[in-house]
């Protein structure tokens, strides 16, 4: 056995409320709100951070903000924490709570800022900053301001997603404080954040800090190295993923063996490589879903079968789906065909651009073009569609190819997915620890280029790493045609042992909320790894054999799949037969209640009078009382006295259930935050809503068993 550390156990967050939304975020060790909940409210079990992978920004102590949105229904999402300005993503941002823009403090409307403290004292002039602005915000001047050591400077910005510069006092400071302006939001009338904030000098590395509780374990002379597996941040396949940087601690010396795969992610280096034609290349200024089967290779494959379908919508006034060819050697162009389909929208003109020129054209009822005889290597087309109005489809912008006659020999056909790829030392991905680098080559189909699947690195040296006792950095760094790391183990013996076939072949048949089924193929035993948090209710069966249950990376659901032939793997979430035996109840005693509304009414035998103010024991009355009171709350011990009074109120208890529940759902409505499941005046779980609620119930139920005996005398 071989203790492995993963960057997997990260700070988790999750939702037991209205939406379980089984995400783990990676928080920083100063980060102790997600949701509007403390962090520490979240955890499944106590654990410090460091037992955990937490997020660390080069030279920040400490990054804080006055609120962190979204707001409304969730208060606090770590999607919007105020780290994300700083971690050098642009798809990223720190967003306010757009309920704590609208709040008041004993100064008046408060404004909604950043504050940044450095580890030690630093320049920040020049500074920039990239605003977030709703897609509804006004275009409206905003305000904002620093604050440092040595002052305040006011800056108005425009309304505008771009970098801009900010006003800041010279000098050295520890501290940082970046703030919007409380009317800059009155006038935008939506959301302003930052997106990204940019400092002066060297860029803030955001790096991952694995787990380092267990280093003494394996600090003696006889203790086994662990083994580390680093796996690369991607949101999906074939996204955009930020390169490995982990930050780990060696227990004491050693020599460890390091491996790696790799893939393509960001779709414009995928789209590249497809393009890369040994005569010519076409590009798409957008491609639906950045989809690989959709790219605008299939243009010039001559199969009418493939289509290149954009991700610009027909309406967007600002942009028009664009495509560019270009050539090697220069040919005469005269006549362009596009290949309509009747599935998409059929261009109205096209703007071709050759050399300069720039020619408007309404293709024919085939989509041919003619353009003057011009002598190039490029062409572009920018096709423009009609306004869209209600009663006509929305179509989206695409073609199934382009015929250009002067260049129909350059055209390369259908791409060959069994077709190799190679990627040379010098253009594959590197791994650098401290001094000490490793250059990578690797092959693939492209099948495997456009499905975006993992391909073995081959270290172009040596593949040993001599480490030295303490803290290390290794960072990854993708080649010049996109290929990077997606995953990076080191260590020895029995982790490195795992030669090439353990793995088994794994086939999703059915995936819903509460029951799943996956086939899984022979092999040795392995972890059957669900990328949800765990949860005991899960119970897993391979071919009726119950499978042992396990947590991995501190949150992960797993199951034990034992070496065999494999089999069917069924998933079943225990407490949903429960939940769904309630629910059936319930349904059948609501058809019951509506049946007894429909069925014509009987004479009831009256009841016996009742003194007023009577009860028949005091004991009914506390057992009542005892039972009602968990069920409707303290609204309960309005019971007695609407039971004393129901033949004066009979008449008025309808008025009363009325006015009870539009009551109760009005303050529902008005309340700022109608999640806050802790407010006391508003809010779904508040003292008034859940009182009116329970009288109105009460009445209800008065109203069905009350009997005015004297309506019943014949």
């Amino acid at each position: 056995d071989q203790w492995i550390i993963t960057d997997g156990n990260q700070r988790f967050a999750t939702n037991f409320g209205r939406n379980r939304n089984n995400r783990s975020y990676v928080l920083g060790p100063f980060e102790t709100m997600v949701n509007g909940v403390a962090y520490s409210k979240l955890q499944l079990r106590a654990s410090s951070p460091e037992s955990q992978t937490v997020q660390v920004l080069d030279g920040i102590h400490s990054i804080t903000a006055s609120s962190v949105g979204p707001g409304v229904i969730d208060r606090a999402m770590p999607d919007s924490q105020p780290a994300n300005a700083l971690d050098g993503n642009p798809l990223t941002s720190w967003r306010p709570n757009r309920i704590a823009i609208d709040q008041t403090n004993d100064w008046g409307p408060g404004d909604q800022w950043i504050d940044i403290e450095f580890d030690e004292a630093r320049i920040v002039d020049p500074l920039s900053v990239t605003l977030l602005i709703g897609l509804l915000g006004r275009p409206e001047p905003i305000d904002v301001y620093t604050v440092t050591d040595h002052g305040r400077v006011d800056t108005r910005l425009e309304p505008i997603t771009t970098s801009q510069s900010v006003g800041v006092t010279p000098g050295e400071t520890r501290h940082l404080r970046v703030a919007i302006t409380h009317d800059s939001y009155l006038r935008v009338t939506d959301v302003i954040g930052i997106s990204e904030l940019t400092l002066p000098g060297d860029p803030i590395i955001r790096t991952l800090r694995v787990p380092i509780d267990l280093v003494d374990q394996f600090s003696g002379p006889d203790a086994d190295t662990p083994a580390w597996i680093f796996s690369r941040d991607s949101r999906a396949a074939g996204t955009l993923a930020s390169p490995i940087v982990r930050d780990f601690r060696v227990p004491r010396a050693a020599t460890v063996a390091v491996s790696a795969t790799g893939s393509v992610g960001a779709p414009d280096d995928v789209f590249g490589l497809l393009n890369n034609a040994q005569w010519m290349s076409i590009r798409a200024s957008s491609t639906l879903f950045d989809a690989p089967d959709l790219a605008a290779r299939n243009l010039i494959d001559d199969d009418p079968s493939t289509v290149w379908v954009s991700g610009t919508a027909i309406d967007d006034a600002e942009r028009a789906p664009q495509i560019t060819l270009s050539w090697l050697d220069p040919r005469v162009v005269s006549q362009i065909r596009l290949g309509l389909d009747p599935e998409f929208a059929t261009p109205s003109s096209v703007t071709v651009t050759v050399n300069g020129q720039v020619f408007d054209r309404t293709p024919s009822s085939d989509g041919s073009i003619d353009i003057p005889e011009t002598l190039t290597t490029a062409v572009q087309l920018d096709l423009h569609f009609d306004p869209t109005t209600l009663a006509s489809p929305l179509l989206r912008a695409g073609l199934s190819g382009i015929e250009i006659p002067a260049i129909a020999g350059f055209y390369p056909g259908p791409i060959d997915r069994d077709a190799t790829l190679s990627f040379d030392c010098g253009v594959g991905p590197r791994l650098t620890i401290g001094t000490t680098s490793i250059s990578y080559s690797a092959t693939m189909t492209y099948g495997e280029l456009m499905d975006h699947r993992q391909v073995p690195l081959l270290p172009c040296g040596n593949t040993n790493i001599d480490l030295t006792a303490g803290d290390h950095r290794v960072i990854t760094t993708p080649g010049p045609r996109g290929i990077g790391v997606d995953q990076l183990i080191m260590g020895n013996a029995p982790t490195m042992a795992r030669t090439d076939g353990t793995g088994r072949s794994l086939t999703i048949d059915r995936w819903g909320s509460s029951s799943r089924r996956a086939t899984i193929g022979a092999g040795p035993e392995n972890l059957f790894v669900v990328n949800e948090v765990f949860n005991k209710g899960w119970r897993a069966t391979l071919d009726g054999v119950t499978l042992p249950s396990l947590e991995v990376d501190g949150w992960r659901q797993a199951f034990l799949v034992p070496a065999g032939t494999g089999g069917s793997i069924d998933l079943a979430f225990a407490p949903n037969r429960t939940y769904q035996i309630g629910t059936f109840t319930g349904l059948g005693l609501l058809l019951l209640l509506l049946l007894l509304a429909i069925l014509p009414g009987r004479r009831r035998t009256p009841p016996a009078p009742i003194g007023a103010g009577t009860w028949s024991s005091p004991i009914a009355v506390i057992a009542g009382l005892a039972t009602a009171v968990p069920i409707a709350g303290l609204g309960a011990l309005l019971l007695p006295v609407l039971w004393i009074l129901r033949r004066r109120l009979l008449a008025l208890l309808p008025i009363i259930t009325f006015g009870s529940f539009a009551t109760a759902g009005s303050l529902v409505l008005l309340a700022r935050d109608r999640g806050d499941m802790s407010a006391k005046i508003w809010g779904v779980a508040s003292y008034p809503v859940s009182a009116l609620a329970a009288l109105a119930v009460m009445c209800v139920i008065l109203n069905f068993i009350s009997t005015d005996p004297e309506s019943d005398q014949p």
